[in-house]
């Protein structure tokens, strides 16, 4: 079968810095193009395409940002100007592919490919907007119930749950050698957005334990860019993406995940969940009802319950280095065990089986 995946809702900032730093890949061939992103790992967890192939898939992938490019390094007729034009050159794409399962990363747009495709299969793990439907989709992947609650709405047929998964082997080469600089590191968006208020919450917690608490003298830094400066700012560093981001975690001993409750629920299960553990680093994580799905308190992750709780965990383990290390190296283990992308693509391989399944009888 053919497998076509589409990454749509990239963070704006990122695409031109990452176009920036290559400027010659605007030169290469549209196979070059395609494995520079796939190898920045940036939403790595989420780039599913390439493990479908030691399933009997034939795939593809684009970056639907700006797909006028794509479409060029293709050698398929051009379309340039403005954002609105994604969904003509997605179109095109599509159809040059001709895929049986079309796998449509945060798409929160029904793109009307049905007729080109018989499985379209969506991600969506945020709040779904009044104005998006899922009409013409075959299910649409999430992490979390209260998602999948806002999509059923939206007119899908089904809702699976899914997860980002871990690209350890491309995580370890980022990190070779990465050296420990800092004993608390925050990599993510931390904005006035209402979405992110109980990371801000926790974040500034930290921050103040850090000037005058029981964190004074410990080292941190927070990759958040020029959010929150007033709090934030004397441990404020640069966003980082794709490898770096995987670099900046890896270069603290510990190293937050501090979920958007908003967005997700009372659950476990965020991507940064999975990047954050995959770096060996010892992990201080929300507390959710789930997380006993996917790590082990206390033995491969650490727990927190409130930015006070948060401020004692990273108090006790900055205190505890070896205990720390030995939980982040759980943790990691825990990654190769349970949350591989190879894991990943058949979780996927067997929800499309089952749709094409259930529509031949």
């Amino acid at each position: 079968m053919r497998f076509l995946q589409i990454m749509q809702g990239l963070y704006l900032q990122y695409p031109p810095e990452f176009y920036a730093c290559r400027p010659r890949i605007l030169e290469g061939s549209y196979e070059e193009h395609r494995q520079a992103w796939i190898a920045e790992g940036f939403w790595g967890g989420h780039i599913i395409a390439p493990y479908m192939e030691a399933l009997g898939y034939e795939w593809d992938f684009i970056v639907d940002h700006p797909t006028y490019l794509w479409h060029r390094l293709r050698g398929l007729p051009e379309f340039s100007g403005p954002g609105v034009l994604n969904r003509i050159t997605s179109m095109a794409l599509i159809k040059a592919f001709q895929p049986d399962v079309a796998y449509l990363w945060n798409a929160k747009s029904s793109l009307p490919i049905s007729s080109t495709t018989t499985t379209v299969v969506g991600w969506c793990a945020t709040w779904v907007p009044p104005s998006v439907t899922y009409q013409g989709y075959s299910t649409v992947l999430t992490s979390h119930a209260r998602c999948g609650e806002g999509v059923l709405a939206a007119g899908a047929p089904r809702v699976d749950h899914f997860l980002p998964g871990v690209p350890l082997g491309q995580v370890k080469r980022y990190i070779a050698d990465t050296p420990i600089k800092h004993d608390i590191v925050f990599s993510g968006q931390a904005d006035s957005d209402l979405s992110h208020r109980h990371r801000v919450e926790c974040l500034e917690a930290v921050a103040r334990s850090l000037k005058e608490g029981a964190l004074r003298g410990r080292s941190a830094a927070f990759y958040v860019g020029d959010d929150h400066p007033e709090l934030l700012g004397p441990w404020r560093e640069p966003m980082q993406w794709g490898a770096e981001m995987y670099r900046a975690c890896a270069s603290g001993r510990i190293v937050l995940n501090i979920g958007a409750p908003l967005t997700g629920g009372n659950q476990a299960g965020n991507m940064r969940l999975f990047e954050a553990a995959s770096v060996g680093r010892c992990l201080i994580t929300d507390h959710y009802p789930n997380i006993s799905d996917y790590f082990e308190p206390g033995k491969e992750v650490v727990t927190f319950t409130s930015p006070q709780d948060l401020v004692a965990k990273i108090d006790y383990y900055t205190k505890h280095p070896e205990e720390a290390a030995a939980i982040g190296l759980a943790g990691q283990r825990r990654c190769a065990e349970s949350h591989s992308m190879e894991q990943r693509a058949q979780w996927l391989h067997n929800i499309i089986t089952d749709i094409r399944g259930g529509s031949k009888e």
